[in-house]
């Protein structure tokens, strides 16, 4: 007796957060394929033939662009928010918490544009934080800040899945969002091997 052929597809995954959720789907011509995303609509991850060979996306890349609509005033020492993003695919930063979550493990580069509000203020260290711990790396080192001064930063950092990244600044200073023209604080985050 002949079965009837169909696609058959499941959900993977708990998470509210849609792209934290996988789609694996088995098709009527043999093949299958697990997807990013609980409709799989985020990307394909791996895709199976009917012969059972494998194959990766040629280019899964993450990337992730962020900035500053308004001044983010931080009284004392606090993690540096950036609340829009131009590029988050994979929804892997926080608009709220101001920390990225490292979607696959590798090495990511961070870069970094933070200009202050207040022109001749004393900006102070800026640093990429890990997991909790606020001075991994000192990305900008404490300098005062002359008229539409934009400093800027990149750095390497290898990270696991799951680690959270985040700046943070080592003390008072008002972060300048685009209130002018061509000059607000961003950061950009990309994974590189």
């Amino acid at each position: 007796m002949a079965g009837t052929l169909k696609t058959n597809s499941v959900t993977l995954g708990d998470s509210a957060t849609d792209s934290q959720n996988f789609q694996l789907r088995t098709n009527v011509d043999g093949t299958a394929t697990l997807a990013r995303g609980a409709a799989g609509d985020l990307g394909d991850i791996l895709t199976v033939d009917a012969s059972g060979k494998v194959s990766l996306p040629q280019n899964l890349t993450h990337f992730t662009s962020v900035y500053r609509t308004t001044n983010q005033v931080l009284a004392s020492s606090g993690i540096i928010i950036f609340n829009a993003a131009l590029e988050d695919v994979y929804g892997d930063y926080n608009l709220t918490t101001g920390k990225y979550v490292v979607p696959v493990s590798g090495i990511y580069c961070v870069t970094i544009g933070i200009t202050g509000a207040t022109r001749g203020q004393t900006l102070p260290f800026i640093s990429l934080g890990i997991n909790g711990t606020t001075r991994v790396r000192d990305m900008l080192e404490r300098s005062v800040l002359a008229v539409n001064e934009e400093l800027h930063s990149s750095y390497y950092i290898r990270a696991s899945a799951g680690d959270e990244l985040y700046l943070y600044a080592g003390g008072a200073v008002t972060i300048e969002g685009i209130t002018s023209p061509g000059y607000y604080s961003f950061m950009q985050i990309i994974k590189a091997a």
